[in-house]
């Protein structure tokens, strides 16, 4: 029984939420990798369409949502891993490098609010978006805010905002 409950069990029911995620989104490009395990309430949003491309061996743990603007398209490649409540926001487009990983809690967005107007409310002002990186080997600790790119095997540490580039040579990817 220890063995269909912890080994087959979750295997079973991962495949099962990549059937259901493709049937609520069918008007989306939906791919996942082979062996690319979907925690419980594993969620994407995507209403107005866009694409989400997984590749092999990646692991989502409980509580990943991934919501997507009209046309836009987040890439996660192979051998990523994805700590509990990881949140992506994607107005145009995610690219997500080999080997990364990504703490309990973090938020991933490709944009942030105009803020500049002091007399107009900061929602009225609308969105500055761009497509984001997150290179190879990259840590991304937990509670973390990413709103920029993170270079090649950069570490992150837990609760901090990635407003500027980041790479370990100190010179910030372009």
């Amino acid at each position: 029984m220890v063995s269909i409950g912890y080994r087959h069990g979750p295997r079973l029911m991962s495949s099962l939420r990549k059937v259901w995620v493709r049937l609520r989104n069918p008007h989306a490009d939906i791919h996942f990798g082979k062996s690319t395990y979907l925690g419980p309430r594993f969620s994407l949003y995507l209403p107005w369409g866009g694409t989400v491309i997984v590749g092999a061996g990646v692991r989502f743990g409980r509580r990943f949502r991934c919501e997507l603007s009209p046309g836009a398209r987040v890439t996660i490649a192979e051998g990523c891993a994805f700590a509990e409540d990881v949140v992506i926001q994607c107005g145009t487009s995610i690219d997500i490098g080999e080997r990364v990983t990504v703490g309990q809690c973090a938020l991933i967005v490709d944009g942030n609010h105009r803020f500049r107007d002091l007399d107009r409310p900061m929602l009225a002002q609308g969105y500055d978006l761009r497509p984001l990186r997150i290179s190879d080997d990259a840590t991304i600790g937990s509670k973390c805010t990413v709103i920029n790119n993170v270079g090649r095997g950069a570490l992150i540490e837990a609760n901090s905002v990635v407003s500027r580039p980041v790479s370990v040579d100190g010179q910030g990817e372009r």
